[in-house]
């Protein structure tokens, strides 16, 4: 405890005491490899399709499997050529509707926010601002809607996930004497402890308990008929308050 600064109030610093059953479970990257299929690429492709020759170098009595492979093969090729496989990362602790795109964006504009001269930055920020509502509209209407009326158990589950709540249970445990307690054994020397507290307190005989009752005498019926007769009849005003 020390003074705080040159008043005469004391400070109390408090320190978390630290715990070996708590890790910190570090979330690492996957890559993940994905093909883009921007508009450019897709009209690249479309010509190649109407204007490729198939099936050339065979033989004329080619048979199906000798077709079948020369028209995967050529497909695959023009579809590599034209829709590389690109690698990605993927974080665990990204949102949902996070694409590469925004990722990429992103790093360009932290890059142009430093040499900044002709005001791309500011281009941007706006494109990174537009792709993310975008994606983010997108990913409302295809995946959250869809779920909702599909498999609303899946759609609570993802509003969880979305809002920062956990549908795991958590794990408590507690040490004691340089041993820690979980589960059953745990829940087993929380329950005895509270026994303990009353174990000095003599246990209640409900045999020897006195009769008790609040009611003063016999129950005496009346018809609700007669005791509405007797009530005096109010203004309107007056029975709202009733």
């Amino acid at each position: 405890m020390i003074n705080l600064g040159t008043s005469d109030h004391g400070a109390v610093f408090w320190r978390p005491k630290p715990s070996r059953d708590i890790m910190v479970r570090a979330h690492k990257a996957q890559k993940r490899s994905v093909r883009r299929f921007p508009e450019s690429a897709i009209n690249a492709f479309g010509r190649w399709v109407s204007s490729h020759h198939w099936f050339t170098g065979l033989d004329s009595v080619a048979s199906v499997d000798s077709l079948t492979e020369s028209f995967n093969t050529d497909v695959k090729t023009a579809i590599d050529i034209r829709f590389p496989l690109k690698s990605v990362k993927i974080h665990p602790t990204d949102i949902p509707w996070m694409t590469s795109r925004i990722k990429q964006l992103i790093l360009e504009r932290q890059r142009v926010f430093h040499s900044d001269r002709n005001g791309r930055w500011k281009e941007l920020r706006i494109s990174v601002r537009d792709e993310i509502a975008a994606r983010e509209k997108a990913f409302y209407s295809e995946k959250v809607s869809y779920l909702k009326n599909t498999d609303p158990r899946k759609w609570w589950s993802l509003v969880n996930r979305l809002s920062g709540k956990s549908s795991g249970a958590s794990a408590i445990s507690y040490e004691v004497d340089n041993k820690v307690l979980s589960g059953l054994e745990l829940g087993n020397r929380l329950n005895n402890f509270f026994v303990s507290v009353t174990s000095d307190v003599p246990a209640l005989d409900y045999l020897t308990l006195p009769a008790f009752s609040t009611r003063t005498g016999p129950v005496t019926c009346h018809p609700p008929h007669g005791s509405l007769q007797k009530t005096a009849q109010a203004r309107s005003f007056q029975s709202l308050w009733f």
